[in-house]
């Protein structure tokens, strides 16, 4: 893992576990949500050039964030 990666996942991880957690999921949906997250980060950084209006932090748990209420959705739906 590059010193990047690992210095973001530092940061922001504990942030999305604490969301994730709040928000009924268990220790290791929130690290596949943040997994997910760094991935679509490292896509967008690594192809065309490409301006950050935020914070790295901000838009990785931006995506977390996003990626759990998706999971959740679909997880409610498929509980129904």
């Amino acid at each position: 893992m590059s010193t990047a990666i690992t210095m973001l996942y530092q940061r922001i991880f504990p942030a999305v576990a604490r969301y994730v957690a709040k928000r009924g999921g268990t220790m290791e949906e929130a690290k596949d949500v943040f997994h997910d997250a760094l991935v679509v980060y490292h896509e967008k950084t690594q192809g065309e050039p490409w301006i950050l209006t935020s914070s790295e932090e901000a838009y990785v748990f931006g995506v977390a964030r996003h990626l759990w209420s998706k999971r959740y959705r679909e997880n409610q739906h498929h509980a129904s």
